[in-house]
């Protein structure tokens, strides 16, 4: 399985997202459907991603876990912007190309939030570069 997603921390999380395993969705309910801002989930990506590379079940739930805590990092750093704005470009630009996963047009978007989420910077304050 090699899953490619470039810059900043998340890109490194979520690289490793089918190998690994985490937390719930911190949707206040006990189902763990994945957690979103806005409109794309973790469940999304990792229902895209494992589409793409192939994954077992186990190895999606794996995925959502490991997003959602990442996710749950960035809201207690307070990086809700930037998570929003990461999310937002995998859903516009994350693709499969030949068995990887990928989001060519998302470092900008990664970077900012890795940045943000390792330096606890408030999103309204900015964090990225």
């Amino acid at each position: 399985m090699n899953l490619r997603l470039r810059g900043g921390a998340l890109a490194l999380a979520l690289t490793a997202c089918v190998a690994a395993a985490c937390g719930d969705d911190g949707d206040g309910d006990d189902d763990d459907d994945g957690g979103s801002f806005g409109t794309y989930s973790a469940s999304d990506y990792c229902d895209e991603t494992c589409d793409c590379v192939g994954c077992s079940q186990s190895e999606r739930e794996d995925c959502i876990d490991l997003v959602d805590d990442y996710l749950d990092d960035a809201r207690d750093s307070g990086c809700d912007s930037e998570a929003n704005g990461f999310m937002a470009c995998l859903d516009e630009e994350g693709t499969c190309r030949d068995g990887d996963f990928d989001n060519d047009g998302c470092e900008q978007e990664s970077s900012a939030l890795g940045t943000c989420v390792q330096g606890g910077q408030s999103g309204a304050g900015g964090g990225g570069p």
